[in-house]
């Protein structure tokens, strides 16, 4: 499979308080690229719109060694890495322009939504013009579930906006991210960063909702950075909408 290359700006506005890339930022990135090279293969959203379908974010892993700073030119490659019945698999490399080491990797999974039934179809079925041929998956998923243990270390509500909503009238896989990002206790917005991050997508959010975040330690999990697992919720219920791993270590310069 052919990969794609998609070039990015990092302008002044989007970098953090640090100066830097920001991971919702680089989250944006991912998804316009694998947008674009959709357009390219004739299998983007609009084009799946037209026949009733379209694409839904399953599961997104990103493993992160820096974070560039400054403004700079970025580059995002990206390509479909197989497909199995309903799933279908897509790589990211970030690279920082004439660099050929990536500051990031990233997997996704996928699958394509029948909006006339609301349930997935096979994906060589409804894109069978689209080469899914299988590749190495470049950030590996941690083994065992995302389950909390005890009781959580921080809650937070975010009101979901008109300005939160996507293409389908949901919210903006995005913006789950960014809210991800903000669910750290104490300080640890400040004294440290994403490294890696695990996402899985349940169910969907609509205006009007009002979304809980709950943060936990995950004591499983093992080495010196320290590992959250996160659960976002419509206030009230305990229906998940996002079940979420992230590990953080101090930040360069904090």
């Amino acid at each position: 499979m052919k990969r794609c290359r998609v070039p990015f700006e990092l302008r002044t506005y989007e970098l953090d308080f640090r100066g830097r890339l920001p991971l919702p930022v680089m989250c944006r990135h991912l998804q316009e690229a694998a947008e674009r090279h959709a357009v390219l293969l004739e299998a983007d959203v609009e084009s799946l719109l037209k026949r009733h379908l379209t694409w839904l974010l399953l599961k997104v892993y990103l493993e992160v060694d820096h974070y560039p700073a400054g403004r700079r030119n970025l580059v995002v490659e990206t390509w479909p890495s197989g497909a199995e019945r309903i799933y279908a698999f897509r790589e990211f490399l970030f690279f920082e322009e004439g660099c050929d080491t990536p500051y990031a990797r990233g997997s996704s999974d996928w699958a394509v939504l029948s909006l006339d039934r609301n349930r997935p179809v096979r994906v060589l079925d409804a894109l069978p013009h689209v080469n899914f041929s299988p590749t190495e998956r470049m950030a590996a998923a941690p083994e065992g579930d995302i389950r909390p243990d005890g009781a959580p270390l921080l809650e937070r509500d975010f009101p979901v906006r008109l300005a939160d909503l996507d293409i389908n009238g949901h919210v903006n896989n995005l913006h789950y991210l960014e809210w991800l990002a903000e669910c750290a206790p104490g300080e640890m917005w400040r004294t440290h960063e994403i490294v890696r991050l695990q996402v899985e997508f349940r169910q969907q959010a609509r205006f009007g909702d009002t979304i809980r975040a709950l943060t936990f330690l995950d004591p499983a999990a093992a080495g010196p950075d320290t590992t959250f697992v996160h659960l976002l919720r419509p206030a009230g219920t305990s229906d998940d909408l996002i079940r979420a791993r992230s590990t953080r270590r101090p930040a360069d310069g904090a």
